[in-house]
């Protein structure tokens, strides 16, 4: 077992990863004796499945990590959300990490959160924060929207992540989901 978090919904409730079955997710209830266990497999996009570590439960979402490559050495390392109410997973598109000017080869979304609609990680090797606009993200990858209380603006999607700011034309525009500058910490 590998990474058990509450359901702060339901208290009863814990979801944790398989150290043995990289593939699955379990939902205990710890109201029942015994306990009751039911299996979720997510559907992770991929068939190299290293591992799924189990970040935070809010509301009808599990942030999930999703660990895949042919080896450890190599992997990526992406988010994805699950729904819990419908079993659909959506995982982000990957993000090359970088630091200092400097890209890896490893995708990497370390130590991922949320709230709201706000994903934050770290790259790879850095100790700097990213932050995603969900909003944006979804406005331009709509079939990749994890929230039933956003509806993307496909026609018009925000230009850069945390401002209101449209697009008028989609063809012709900058995206970014992220914001401009990243604060390292020293």
């Amino acid at each position: 077992m590998r990474g058990p978090i509450f359901d702060p919904n339901n208290t009863d409730i814990v979801y944790y990863s398989l150290v043995d079955e990289p593939k699955k997710i379990v939902k205990a209830d710890l109201s029942t004796t015994p306990i009751t266990y039911k299996e979720i497999i997510p559907d992770m996009g991929r068939p190299d499945i290293l591992g799924i570590n189990t970040i935070r439960v809010a509301d009808n979402l599990l942030l999930l990590q999703r660990v895949a490559g042919k080896d450890f050495d190599h992997a990526t390392w992406l988010v994805c959300y699950y729904r819990l109410d419908t079993g659909k997973t959506y995982c982000n598109l990957p993000i090359p990490w970088e630091y200092k000017g400097k890209t890896g080869e490893l995708e990497m979304m370390g130590s991922p959160d949320f709230e709201g609609h706000t994903l934050v990680w770290h790259d790879a090797g850095n100790v700097g924060l990213k932050a995603r606009d969900m909003e944006c993200y979804c406005d331009w990858h709509a079939e990749l929207c994890p929230f039933d209380d956003y509806t993307p603006n496909t026609e018009h999607p925000k230009v850069k992540g945390f401002k209101d700011e449209r697009c008028e034309d989609k063809t012709n525009c900058d995206y970014t989901d992220l914001p401009e500058h990243v604060s390292i910490i020293p």
